[in-house]
């Protein structure tokens, strides 16, 4: 029995067409179906006109069955082509679009300010036409025109700006929006040597929490000293960032596993990093002291650095660091950003400098490349140091 080209399927109100698979008509097996039309498009004609209708839609319908790679190759040339001919502008808020769902707001917001640069810098063009000689008119504005609050860029500054356009274009040329890999051309990074407190230093600052703490008679400063002393001993016993300590919640705390559990914590935009190493080791002495604390703590308390009903000790993300330096300044301690370089650096540096594993140690800073961790051993200073200690008394 002969098979129809088309159906009246009464139950979805359509006529749908009945094709031969590619290897032809089969017994047992079915064809291809696809609907050609509503029944209601076609009701008005009468037979003659209805069925010579059907039999166009079903031509038309075959041939793009037959074709549909040819089809698809087609698709894809003119996506290619409208890809290759995106401006600048708009194929930079693609690629925000996808940091935005990718990163945390502050990656996004750093981003969007290298475009804003460059559109403030050179306006929009076709992507395809960037080259070498935008990279350097992007560069000459980053130094003698671009500031940032009312102040020029620094010349780290200027070359961070350009290492995020680079990793724009790179991520256009990955995304076939751009037609050639172009390795540009920046500053160079000025190099510091790295500056930390000593161990001496940290015993001190420790001490003279302690000492307020038993003298403080003012609630909201007793408060103050109380977190600043957990963001002490987390810090300096953990190696953790600042952002992570502030957002920590008590619940990320097992003191029954010694682990402390790093989670995200939208409430304060914070993101474990890439989620590395979420779990971090309780040592004896941080033991010790969390044993304490928590043992005091409200129950209304939630926060590690809690301001005691359940909220974050500071609203402002930058308070802990600011309350750090003034009391690091009481303690008459060189000026250095008293989280990172004063305790979390210095504790690196120590570990790294008197033998411990180096990859341990990147592990347990958070460390994306082994190369910054080696950063941190400064052995320039260590050498010279005992270049010092070794000339003669005259």
């Amino acid at each position: 029995m002969a098979r129809k080209l088309f159906i009246k399927d009464e139950k979805n109100g359509v006529w749908v067409g009945q094709f031969p698979p590619s290897c032809g008509w089969q017994a047992g097996r079915k064809g291809i179906r696809r609907t050609l039309c509503k029944l209601i498009d076609i009701s008005h004609l009468d037979e003659t006109l209805r069925t010579q209708r059907l039999v166009q839609l079903y031509e038309q319908k075959s041939w793009e069955i037959k074709n549909k790679t040819k089809l698809k190759e087609q698709q894809l040339a003119t996506e290619k082509k409208e890809r290759s001919e995106m401006s600048f502008r708009n194929a930079a808020n693609q690629w925000l679009s996808e940091v935005k769902s990718l990163k945390n707001g502050r990656t996004y917001t750093s981003y969007k300010s290298t475009i804003s640069y460059y559109i403030s810098a050179l306006g929009d063009h076709p992507l395809k036409h960037f080259e070498r000689s935008h990279n350097i008119r992007f560069l000459e504005y980053l130094q003698d025109e671009a500031t940032y609050q009312n102040k020029p860029l620094s010349k780290a500054t200027q070359n961070y700006h350009m290492r995020q356009l680079q990793i724009f274009i790179t991520w256009s040329y990955d995304n076939e929006l751009f037609h050639k890999q172009i390795k540009l051309k920046k500053p160079a990074k000025p190099k510091k040597d790295m500056e930390t407190f000593d161990i001496e230093h940290l015993r001190i600052l420790k001490s003279h929490i302690a000492k307020r703490l038993e003298d403080e008679v003012k609630p909201r400063e007793i408060l103050n000293l109380r977190n600043m002393q957990r963001a002490f001993f987390m810090a300096t016993n953990s190696l953790m960032r600042i952002g992570a300590i502030d957002a920590m919640r008590l619940d990320w705390i097992d003191m029954e596993q010694r682990v402390i559990r790093i989670s995200n914590n939208p409430d304060r935009d914070f993101y474990n990093k890439k989620l590395k190493h979420p779990i971090k080791p309780i040592n004896d002495e941080l033991y010790d002291f969390l044993k304490n604390d928590l043992a005091q703590r409200d129950k209304r308390e939630v926060y590690f650095l809690d301001n005691g009903t359940g909220k974050n000790w500071y609203a402002d993300r930058a308070g802990p660091s600011k309350y750090a330096t003034k009391i690091c300044k009481e303690c008459n301690l060189p000026k250095l950003k008293p989280f990172h370089w004063g305790m979390r650096a210095t504790m690196i540096t120590y570990l790294l400098n008197n033998g411990a594993n180096i990859k341990d140690v990147q592990e347990l800073a958070d460390h994306d490349d082994i190369q910054t961790t080696i950063l941190y051993h400064n052995s320039r200073t260590v050498k010279q140091r005992n270049a010092v200690d070794a000339i003669p008394k005259i």
